[in-house]
């Protein structure tokens, strides 16, 4: 563990501290009254801001914790958007099966084997399979189809509701001053599901990146730190420059490390008159999680005092994500990680690869499975260039295939938008 906290203090605690600092003065500067730092990634951004708050004895603004998850919230948000749910639920990610998408639809698993039994060509024993992405999009077309799925869906997303909505109110977000949460990022959904399910127009978001936002969204209310949309940019870089940002950074490694020790919130309930998380089992990172913390508790209080302007690390999280070494990833591959909606499955954020693994990682091989090979099931890694420098095969000619494949696709999907 002292390795892991040397890796920390030289490379995440920096990171993390100019991010909330930043977050901090760019909501003073737009009078936000309260930021809700959200469980499970705002974890330790909130106890760096309560540090932050107290050193420097700002007033003005006050912090809160705010237990919600994708999960919790989608969950009571089904029976109100009805098919767009499907968007939601069938969506790629890493081992996507049968099975786990019915969980993400919040079924049980009574209701999960009704809803298999009434599905002719899915058999029992292939529900655990990993599907390609043409896969998935045919277990949606059966599903929007499926009486029995939707009544399951919509019966559990309308009990949900009411505790969710409670627990929201509850907690403060209800209210004509200005709010804002804080979070990791990558789309805003949370953001956009509190909007839906609360019906208020005064919340906005702080994010440490944004690959995108949820379509129709104002984007003036999202604020991005490192990366992001061109309108919810809060710090002076153009579009090469984010692009660029996006190649060298990992979403799923800064989540394995910037995580909580408790389980992640599945939904709520009602107990001595107040609205509690129930939450999932505990994080089995929970040990790195109280290191990262002890950590930043020193480094917090070292840097009080500093009135430096903010920096965005840009060398370090290049350095550590896309040039990591051989032994900064031995540290890191202990790290436990789920992409998922739900916590499923976990598995080590640097996958085992094989040499064979690594060769089919180049652009080449990927896009042409991707085209012309509808079975074609990629074996993801949470971090792939970690998982190229384990494996030790040609190392620096696969990080460079890794990273021209990030840069095309986010090239594709720019022009898509």
């Amino acid at each position: 563990m002292e390795k892991y906290k040397i890796l920390f203090k030289s490379y995440y605690a920096p990171i993390l501290y100019d991010y909330v600092s930043w977050v901090i003065e760019d909501a003073r500067k737009r009078n936000i009254k309260k930021l809700y730092f959200l469980s499970r990634d705002g974890y330790l951004m909130y106890l760096v801001a309560e540090k932050i708050l107290s050193y420097r004895k700002m007033e003005d603004i006050s912090i809160s914790y705010l237990k919600v998850s994708r999960y919790s919230l989608r969950s009571a948000q089904y029976h109100i958007i009805g098919e767009k749910s499907l968007d939601m639920i069938c969506i790629n990610g890493i081992d996507v099966t049968f099975r786990k998408i019915l969980i993400r639809a919040g079924l049980s698993k009574e209701q999960q084997e009704d809803v298999i039994d009434t599905i002719s060509i899915i058999k029992a024993e292939d529900i655990d399979n990993v599907l390609s992405r043409s896969e998935i999009k045919k277990v949606k077309r059966i599903l929007s189809g499926n009486t029995v799925f939707w009544e399951y869906l919509n019966n559990n997303s309308k009990t949900a509701y009411e505790n969710t909505l409670g627990y929201l109110t509850q907690e403060g977000l209800v209210t004509e001053e200005k709010i804002a949460i804080v979070d990791s990022g990558w789309v805003g959904s949370i953001q956009e599901s509190i909007r839906q399910l609360l019906e208020i127009s005064n919340l906005q978001g702080y994010y440490f990146g944004l690959y995108e936002t949820p379509r129709g969204v104002e984007e003036k209310n999202y604020h991005s730190y490192y990366f992001g949309p061109k309108a919810t940019r809060g710090l002076m870089h153009d579009n090469y420059a984010d692009n660029q940002r996006k190649v060298h950074f990992s979403n799923c490694l800064f989540e394995a490390i910037y995580s909580s020790p408790e389980g992640m919130c599945l939904g709520y309930k009602k107990e001595d008159n107040r609205y509690i998380s129930i939450d999932g089992r505990e994080n089995p990172n929970k040990l790195y999680m109280n290191a990262a913390y002890e950590v930043m508790k020193d480094y917090v209080y070292c840097e009080k005092n500093d009135g430096k302007g903010f920096d965005l690390n840009e060398e370090l999280i290049a350095e550590t994500m896309s040039y990591p070494s051989l032994e900064d990833v031995k540290v890191l591959e202990n790290l436990q990680f789920c992409d998922d909606v739900i916590e499923y499955e976990y598995q080590s954020i640097v996958r085992p690869w094989s040499i064979n693994d690594v060769k089919k990682n180049t652009v080449l091989y990927r896009i042409f499975n991707k085209l012309f090979n509808s079975k074609y099931v990629e074996n993801t890694s949470g971090w792939p260039e970690g998982s190229i420098v384990r494996c030790g095969y040609k190392v620096d000619y696969y990080l460079k295939q890794e990273r021209l494949y990030k840069k095309l696709m986010y090239v594709r999907k720019a022009i898509r938008r």
